[in-house]
């Protein structure tokens, strides 16, 4: 656990916007009407993977203290 961080002091505002889930890129070549195709991008060096559960529109903030924030697609809760 960190004694750094402080949830009471830190700036909501910027937390909410840091955490936002980005647009998803896809690494698979579109075809017709956006369909995925077969071929995809060969990656060069370390890949770090997220996954997002479609329709849960949800995020989970971990903090460095040990507590956490939840937060809808815009705003945290």
């Amino acid at each position: 656990m960190s004694d750094d961080f402080s949830l009471r002091s830190c700036d909501l505002d910027k937390l909410n916007s840091m955490t936002k889930y980005p647009s998803i890129p896809t690494y698979h070549t579109l075809g017709d009407k956006g369909a995925l195709l077969e071929e995809t991008v060969i990656f060069d060096g370390e890949v770090i993977l997220t996954e997002k559960v479609d329709g849960t529109n949800s995020r989970i903030i971990l903090l460095p203290d040990g507590n956490f924030v939840l937060g809808s697609r815009e705003e945290l809760l």
